[in-house]
């Protein structure tokens, strides 16, 4: 973005929008909700979760980070537009609906063999721990935010720990979501104090 590279006081109303760390947890907190939902018979719901949850998150940065940083500036940094919810519910209604099916081959269904579904399980969690660190890996380039590779190193991290350990995988799941969280929390923390709530028609001095 040439906007950015051009105007220093735009490229650091975009870094601190995209540093509050409120995406941060709320990734963090989907993440630990999946791995403890493993331990039951409903992890599906982890898909609903994601579905009901996204639009209080982009409500919530729009309330909180929007309103420090004045949204003139950010629109003209981020080329921000209205979030389309309709597009974020559905997705997180595609992931209940794949988890929900996942559940009914693993568990529910009497034709397939013990085998066959180890090998379904074993598929299915490993496409979607490449989608995570990858996921992962993209956000932080794309927000230019380091700390996003580190979770990435800490995922595989964990995950050869309890390969090594024979610690059980939802347990895992639940620290590299509780790594995120915190983080997340901390950014979050850093960054109300830093960016005071200005006040109606005062616009930040950068």
């Amino acid at each position: 973005m040439s906007i950015l590279r051009n105007d220093p006081k735009l490229r650091k109303a975009y870094m601190a929008y995209q540093n509050d760390g409120v995406l941060d947890v709320f990734i963090g907190w989907c993440v630990f909700l999946a791995g403890l939902l493993m331990f039951t018979e409903i992890f599906w719901l982890a898909g609903a979760y994601v579905a009901i949850v996204t639009p209080l998150f982009i409500s919530f940065k729009e309330s909180i980070t929007v309103p420090r940083l004045g949204r003139d500036e950010l629109d003209e940094a981020t080329g921000r537009k209205t979030p389309n919810l309709g597009t974020m519910v559905g997705a997180g209604i595609a992931v209940f609906a794949l988890l929900g099916a996942l559940f009914l081959v693993l568990f529910m269904g009497s034709g397939a063999t013990a085998g066959v579904r180890g090998l379904i399980a074993a598929a299915a969690g490993s496409v979607a721990a490449i989608g995570v660190l990858g996921g992962f890996a993209a956000v932080g380039y794309l927000y230019k935010s380091p700390r996003w590779y580190v979770y990435v190193v800490v995922s595989i991290t964990l995950a050869a720990l309890a390969w090594a350990t024979g610690l059980a995988l939802p347990w895992v799941i639940m620290g590299v979501g509780s790594v995120i969280a915190f983080t997340g929390s901390y950014y979050l923390l850093r960054f109300l104090r830093s960016h005071p709530l200005l006040p109606l028609g005062q616009r930040p001095e950068w």
